[in-house]
């Protein structure tokens, strides 16, 4: 698994690993071990970190308040199939700005 670095200040759903064709695919695979969310607003920030299927969404955690300067990090039970799945973070809050990085 390459390490995905992602920087993002707009309160909207992100894809970090898009869902693939398993013919076609490219790009980071669904083996994770880590997530790690800072949050570097100084308003606090709220979060779903979630696997999309286009028509359903599987949450690792929603609605997760990050304090302006601290971190979240996930590390059990992350690896997916990205050929069923996309991994998607979706950020809120006022003046949202994180640092989202997997591993």
């Amino acid at each position: 698994m390459s390490v995905v670095y992602e920087n993002y200040v707009s309160a909207s759903a992100h894809t970090l690993i898009t869902k693939e064709n398993p013919r076609t695919g490219t790009g980071p695979s669904g083996d994770i071990s880590c997530v790690s969310i800072s949050n570097n607003s100084a308003n606090d920030a709220t979060v779903h970190v979630y696997l999309d299927t286009g028509s359903t969404q599987y949450y690792f955690c929603k609605n997760t308040v990050i304090p302006s300067g601290a971190a979240l990090v996930l590390k059990d039970n992350l690896s997916f199939d990205k050929n069923k799945y996309s991994f998607k973070v979706h950020n809120t809050g006022t003046s949202p700005d994180i640092t989202v990085i997997i591993k």
